[in-house]
């Protein structure tokens, strides 16, 4: 299997994980962060972390898909289609 075959392949994987994950921060990670803090903060900051978190899961949904799509992209051999998932992985490790 060669190099760009792998990488392709990485950038299919790595871009589902993060669309699928968002689902997982939007539902159950914010049910378990909102029980946690329920009671220790004022109403109105919980409202506003609440728009945060569930912000941050349309991001992550938002960055997985134009992932998809490069790897798609990618395996029909279009190798200007590595800008977006080199932007995306980028944002996720600095981030």
């Amino acid at each position: 299997m060669n190099g760009r075959l792998v990488g392709t392949y990485v950038v299919g994987v790595a871009s589902g994980l993060i669309f699928l994950s968002a689902f997982a921060h939007a539902w159950p990670g914010w049910t378990a962060l909102r029980q946690a803090l329920q009671g220790h903060v004022d109403p109105a900051v919980l409202r506003a972390v609440g728009i945060g978190w569930h912000f941050g899961s349309v991001s992550m949904a938002t960055f997985g898909l134009p992932g998809l799509w490069s790897a798609a992209l990618l395996r029909r051999g279009v190798v200007e289609a590595r800008s977006t998932p080199l932007l995306i992985g980028a944002a996720y490790v600095l981030g």
